[in-house]
């Protein structure tokens, strides 16, 4: 089992994009559900493979990795998303502890409130042909040539550089 998709690179692409997308986190929050979701997936995959190596920082040396790494926050909401989908899909529930679940349960609910704001936002679901969705992996860590805007029209007709 390999943990490529899930590095501290990546969770802190997430972190940062807590602060740019979702305005209800403060720092001392996004961290901590961030370090949360990280033992989670931790946790699910030396359930899965209890025979795995798998190396987990402590909670301050996660916390000085966040503040140490300057990664730059996704480029939109749909990638946001795709990150968020990423982390829910290695979850093993049976393997969680109380506040994992309830980390969990904040992420899905604030999936949620992503999925209603894009909705009247742009009058269409976050996954439909016409969004970037698509054209977003679904990791923490994105692809350079991901799209900067939410809308595939949008992204078709950018000018090339």
């Amino acid at each position: 089992m390999t943990l490529t998709n899930f590095t501290m690179p990546g969770f802190t692409h997430f972190y940062c994009s807590l602060f740019r997308f979702r305005h209800e986190f403060r720092s001392a929050e996004a961290a901590g559900l961030t370090y949360t979701l990280y033992t989670a997936i931790a946790d699910s995959c030396r359930y899965k493979k209890p025979d795995a190596q798998i190396e987990e920082c402590g909670r301050m040396e996660f916390y000085y990795n966040l503040k140490k790494m300057e990664r730059r926050p996704y480029r939109t909401e749909v990638q946001l998303y795709r990150a968020a989908e990423a982390i829910l899909a290695e979850l093993i529930i049976d393997a969680l502890t109380k506040i994992q679940l309830m980390a969990v349960l904040k992420l899905s609910c604030m999936m949620d409130d992503m999925e209603l704001r894009f909705y009247k936002a742009f009058d269409m679901e976050i996954d439909d042909p016409r969004t970037v969705y698509r054209e977003c992996v679904k990791r923490l860590v994105p692809r350079g040539d991901e799209p900067g805007v939410c809308m595939m029209q949008d992204w078709i007709n950018l000018p090339s550089a």
